[in-house]
């Protein structure tokens, strides 16, 4: 029983703060969930600037302070529905069942499998509890380096997660990450039918499901527990608020954008392009300018490369951009030891088959999707932004390449932005273009 308390609170704490405010926007609980994320990341940087220890007590009155907050808005804003609407009539949609067992099964079975979690994403939880703040990170001093040896300054996002796992839970058992990573899970589902239903209607909606459910890739980058959950979510958030018309319709993007900027330091290519079209859109006039005050939510990640920059004299940390910031030399020549061993992935003919192989093995529903909404899309709303936001994914991935330790496949998981767009768009041509019911139930068996 106490461990079932225990969950249900955890569970509350990554959705009730953001409630309010979600529900003042006329949304539900996929942006409640990523605004409380985004709460409780803000919560940790605010406690890493002023020197307040972290703890379960800290982290829990920051998150009813900003649920409080956002209730109160939200009814003097005249909100009366509190309540959650689900659409169950998934159709086709129900298919991806078989899937969310394996995500369920993996989650709480194997949860955090991948390699960096020993060193990074999960450690860097750990020590958060273990030293209740993060004065040592990103590491700069010998000392830091002694507790942290890996020098990157990835903003805390998805390890404050579980950080808060670890704190309510009272113990640092990697199950009880299954919680947030099956949020993810579930925000990626409600986001999927959402951006199907933009273009295809409800049909839409449930073949974008079956869609991103037979993409291996995409599975794989969410199981993992890394960035790359939430940086599908956020770039599924800024299609969604710039596809939209009407009041303040995106500001949904600029919480998905900020979900990306706290996620991973790459995220900002994606947040820029998000960012610039954006602007062309007011510039043509189809929106005003203040909209672009929706997008203020960036400052919150901003704060934590503003930090990193202050005491290592690089936003990046790892980073030199080109030579403009110092960088660690021995980090930078163990990197670099990387590129000579990874980089001839992109050089050659037997490279680029092998590419080629694993994303037709892993990942062909998705990405068949998004480049055959590439040809059939054209401008429709989303296709400009579907177009900069891939663009920007696969500019990133192909950067990440050569370092990544991984290998090839690891390193495609970056990918995962692009296939969440070619998943919905793929499900949106798939329910519009297929009308005979027979043709239908064999592509739905094919998938």
């Amino acid at each position: 029983m106490i461990e079932i308390g225990q969950a249900a609170l955890i569970l509350a704490g990554l959705v009730l703060p953001g409630w309010g405010w979600a529900r003042r926007g006329d949304e539900g609980v996929l942006v409640a969930m990523v605004l409380s994320w985004l709460s409780m990341f803000g919560w940790v940087l605010l406690a890493t600037a002023v020197g307040i220890p972290l703890s379960a007590g800290y982290l829990i009155l920051g998150q009813s302070l900003m649920g409080a907050a956002g209730w109160w808005l939200a009814r003097r804003s005249g909100v009366t529905e509190w309540g959650v609407q689900w659409d169950l009539k998934l159709g086709v949609g129900w298919a991806v069942l078989p899937l969310m067992a394996v995500a369920i099964w993996k989650a709480v079975m194997q949860p955090l499998s991948g390699v960096d979690v020993d060193f990074r994403w999960n450690y860097l939880a750990e020590m958060m509890v273990q030293k209740g703040g993060l004065a040592f990170y990103p590491p700069t001093t010998a000392e830091d380096f002694a507790g942290y040896f890996w020098a990157d300054g990835i903003p805390p996002l998805i390890s404050s997660l579980y950080a808060w796992c670890y704190f309510v839970a009272g113990e640092t058992e990697r199950v009880w990450t299954a919680i947030p990573v099956l949020m993810q899970w579930a925000g990626l589902l409600i986001l999927l039918k959402r951006l199907g239903g933009l273009l295809g209607g409800s049909a839409g909606g449930n073949w974008a499901l079956l869609v991103g459910g037979s993409s291996f890739l995409l599975q794989f980058s969410v199981n993992l527990g890394q960035e790359t959950g939430c940086t599908a979510l956020g770039a599924g958030l800024i299609l969604l608020g710039l596809s939209r018309t009407g009041g303040r319709a995106a500001w949904i993007a600029g919480a998905g954008a900020a979900l990306i900027a706290a996620s991973r330091e790459y995220g900002w290519a994606i947040v820029g392009v998000g960012l610039i079209t954006h602007g062309v859109v007011v510039w043509k006039g189809n929106r005003n300018w203040k909209a672009l005050r929706d997008w203020l939510l960036l400052l919150l990640p901003a704060a934590w490369y503003l930090r990193t920059w202050i005491i290592s004299g690089n936003p990046w940390l790892s980073l030199s951009m080109g030579g403009l910031f110092p960088a660690n030399p021995i980090f930078a020549e163990w990197i670099d030891g990387y590129r000579m061993i990874y980089g001839a992935s992109l050089q050659t003919v037997a490279g680029w088959r092998e590419i080629g192989r694993l994303g037709l093995l892993t990942a062909a529903p998705a990405l068949l999707g998004w480049a055959a909404g590439m040809i059939w899309l054209r401008g429709r709303p989303q296709w400009g932004i579907g177009l900069a936001v891939g663009a920007a994914t696969v500019g990133c991935w192909l950067i990440s390449v050569p370092y990544t330790a991984g290998g090839v496949f690891y390193s495609m998981r970056v990918l995962s932005p692009l296939l969440i767009l070619g998943a919905a768009w793929g499900g949106a041509l798939l329910a519009n273009h297929l009308e005979s019911r027979r043709i239908r139930a064999l592509v739905a068996a094919a998938l």
